[in-house]
């Protein structure tokens, strides 16, 4: 347990030595909440429920924390451990492989927390943006949103030969999802086309699920998010198994 709390302790020091890495976890979203709210402000609006602008954006904009964490930051500290032979050496001690990616999925989840909350923080100052739900709702939101999504992040680790790789494959998936699954602008705006377009991208499911667990939705009514992202994390689990390579 030692071994692993100072392997933990390592890992967040290397995040914080990424300059690039605590910009856009940790700073990125609250930058576009603060200019997508000082475009729109948070009056509340018919088209969005009349709830604001800004209290729309705020857990949709967690996603963009999770999906940056999720399929570009994590998959390319994995890919950096193999292709520096670090996971290969590692078998040789008392510390496990699995214990390597363990540590650096804490990393990034923790680090992805702190992303979420400057941006409830920044919003409720800047803007007086309210919470409508429970905390624990929110949370448990939250957590499988990242499990799924992170899963994904593990098999683009797997298929991707080096970390140069990765980097390509995660900002492939991120750049278009941050905009095709309501994570940047509010599907309640979007044209019917572009709606049904969401429908099918698994990720719009994470961005329902946290939007619910944020304006206070019954957890009933997350029944078909639950799947899609159980689906999702079976799928990413599943081909990460058989392709993962550890050097």
């Amino acid at each position: 347990m030692k071994a692993f709390a100072a392997l933990t302790k390592n890992e967040f020091k290397l995040f914080f030595r990424s300059t690039s890495s605590v910009f856009y976890v940790l700073f990125f979203s609250s930058i576009l909440l603060l200019i997508f709210g000082g475009m729109s402000g948070n009056k509340p609006m018919a088209q969005l429920g009349g709830y604001g602008m800004v209290e729309v954006e705020i857990p949709s904009f967690m996603m963009i924390v999770i999906l940056i964490t999720g399929v570009v930051t994590f998959p390319v500290d994995v890919s950096m451990a193999r292709e520096k032979k670090i996971l290969k050496r590692f078998m040789a001690t008392p510390i496990s492989p699995f214990q390597i990616l363990f540590s650096q999925f804490i990393v990034n989840f923790i680090m992805s927390m702190a992303g979420a909350l400057l941006l409830v923080v920044v919003g409720k100052i800047v803007f007086n943006a309210n919470f409508y739900g429970n905390a624990w709702t929110m949370l448990i939101a939250y957590i499988i949103t990242a499990i799924s999504t992170y899963s994904v992040g593990l098999m683009v680790a797997s298929i991707s030969p080096n970390s140069k790789a990765a980097t390509v494959i995660g900002n492939f998936i991120y750049l278009p999802m941050i905009f095709l699954t309501g994570a940047v602008y509010p599907i309640q705006l979007m044209p019917p086309v572009m709606k049904n377009i969401a429908k099918v991208i698994p990720f719009t499911y994470g961005v329902n699920l946290l939007n619910g667990g944020w304006f206070g939705a019954k957890i009933g009514s997350f029944t078909m998010d639950f799947i899609v992202l159980a689906i999702v994390f079976i799928v990413g689990a599943g081909i990460s198994l058989f392709t993962f390579k550890w050097e």
